[in-house]
């Protein structure tokens, strides 16, 4: 049976779930968020979703990314979203808190790390984002390439998330068969 692999434009993301951006309390928000991600699904020749296995290879994040601690090798789907991320502008330091909610699907691998109330894997939070537009840090970084730091080459505003230092908010999800 021949498949294709069909990439669905990322504006489609507001139809599968939603990422809220809120200004921490008496704070006005001077900020931008710019989500950015694609959606893969298989189809058969008639057209029509084929369910398929997450990706099963090797990792392909670096070590510094947190999952979910389960296995994806079991996590059946007819679509993925690869490597949502959130990116935020701004002309001034400020600080965001932010929810992505995906009902039906699962939250695999996210970085920095989100907050305590992440308590399910359809869920994820992360308080107290610090926007900084004027900071160049030094982002995590491990030996070898990886396609995630590629992600880095904007002119979005550096993130920081208690300690950990980012250029974006990363999340990865999987959607149930349907």
């Amino acid at each position: 049976m021949k498949t294709k692999l069909l990439l669905i434009a990322p504006a489609l993301l507001m139809f599968f779930f939603a990422a809220v951006v809120l200004p921490k309390a008496n704070d006005r928000l001077d900020v931008t968020a710019h989500e950015w991600g694609t959606f893969t699904s298989v189809a058969g020749e008639d057209g029509m979703p084929v369910p398929w296995f997450s990706y099963t290879g090797p990792l392909d994040l670096p070590c510094f990314v947190y999952n979910f601690g389960g296995s994806k090798i079991l996590i059946r789907g007819t679509v993925r979203m690869e490597t949502p991320v959130l990116y935020f502008y701004g002309s001034r330091e400020s600080s965001v808190n932010v929810k992505v909610s995906f009902p039906q699907g699962t939250i695999t691998e996210w970085y920095p790390q989100a907050s305590p109330q992440r308590r399910s894997n359809n869920l994820i939070q992360w308080q107290d984002v610090k926007i900084s537009p004027e900071v160049t840090p030094d982002f995590p970084t491990e030996r070898g390439a990886s396609h995630y730091y590629a992600a880095r080459e904007t002119d979005a505003a550096a993130l920081q998330v208690k300690s950990e230092r980012e250029k974006f908010l990363f999340y990865r999800l999987y959607p149930p068969v349907g």
